[in-house]
């Protein structure tokens, strides 16, 4: 894992560039989501940049969004998945983290309808 931080932001070095949390945003989200406070989950976070299991883009022109499942179950007719959901956004300083969140799913529900596939592991499930 390669986080370092530059006055308090949080750069993830991934084998698909630099993410960058600033700081401000970061804890924002801190608050709303206690977990990123704590360097397990910051990995988590890594690790859905660095090796994600679904890439989209959209609906925002310049919005990406990765996807990586941590956890599965079977549900009779359904797959449920736990799923980390790091949305991207591209401007003039780089690449963007707006947030880290963490939610379970049936597995068809995890991609919103108005977002495209960019990229997708083929043992994926979602």
């Amino acid at each position: 894992m390669k986080i370092d931080e530059d006055n308090g932001n949080k750069l993830f070095k991934t084998r698909y560039g630099t993410f960058v949390f600033k700081k401000a945003n970061y804890d924002q989200h801190c608050r709303k989501r206690p977990r990123l406070l704590y360097d397990e989950y910051l990995e988590q976070v890594w690790q859905t940049l660095d090796d994600p299991d679904h890439i989209t883009t959209g609906p925002k022109e310049n919005k990406t969004t990765y996807y990586r499942v941590i956890k599965s179950q079977n549900r009779r007719q359904e797959i449920d998945v736990e799923v980390w959901q790091v949305p991207i956004f591209s401007k003039s300083e780089g690449q963007i983290i707006a947030t880290a969140i963490n939610f379970w799913s049936p597995n068809w529900q995890v991609i919103h309808l108005f977002e495209k596939t960019k990229w997708k592991k083929e043992t994926s499930l979602i």
